[in-house]
C-alpha cells in the first residue's frame, strides 16, 4: 500500500537490496549489480546498493516492491502476539546475476548520505501550504495525568 504513494515512488523507484561493502567486495558486487536472493520459500531479483547501513553478511530489502516483493522470501509464520509476519528471519543465498546495471535509487536518496533533516514535525510549514485545509472540530487529547499539554483540564 505504501508504494502507491507518489513521493515514495520518486525517492525509491524500484526494488533494491542493500549490501555491506565487505560482502559486496567479497562477492564482486557493485552498485547496480543484479543479484538473486533465494530462500527456502522462493526467490527474487533486485539491484544492489552497496552501503555502510548494513554490516557483515546482513542484507536489507524494503517491503515496498510490487514487482519483486520480499514476501516471496519469507514464510507464513507470524508473531503469536501481534500476528505480524516474521520478515526479519529470512535466510537467503545471494547469487550475482549481472555485474553492471543502473543504480536502483536516485543520487539524492538519503541512503547515499544526502539526508534532509528537519527540526521536529514542523507543522507550521504544513499549515502554510496552499492545499492544506484545517480540519473542523479539532479535539484536545487529554494526557494520562488528567491535564492537557498546556496544563489545563477538560470539563467533564
Amino acid at each position: 500500500m505504501t508504494y502507491k504513494t507518489e513521493g515514495i515512488r520518486e525517492t525509491v523507484p524500484s526494488t533494491f537490496v542493500e549490501i555491506s561493502r565487505e560482502l559486496a567486495n567479497g562477492r564482486g558486487i557493485q552498485n547496480g549489480s543484479l543479484v538473486e536472493l533465494t530462500s527456502r520459500y522462493g526467490c527474487v531479483r533486485a539491484r544492489a546498493v552497496v552501503t555502510d547501513r548494513v554490516k557483515g553478511s546482513e542484507l536489507y530489502m524494503p517491503m515496498n516492491s510490487i514487482e519483486e516483493p520480499i514476501n516471496w522470501l519469507t514464510s507464513s509464520n507470524t508473531d503469536k502476539v501481534t500476528s505480524t509476519p516474521a520478515y526479519k528471519e529470512a535466510s537467503v543465498r545471494m547469487e550475482l546475476i549481472e555485474l553492471d546495471g543502473a543504480v536502483p535509487l536516485p543520487r539524492g536518496n538519503s541512503r547515499f548520505g544526502h539526508t534532509t533533516p528537519q527540526q521536529g514535525v514542523e507543522v507550521e510549514r504544513k499549515w502554510k501550504r496552499g492545499d492544506y485545509r484545517k480540519p473542523d472540530g479539532l479535539i484536545q487529547i487529554e494526557q494520562s495525568n488528567g491535564r492537557n499539554a498546556d496544563g489545563s483540564t477538560n470539563p467533564s
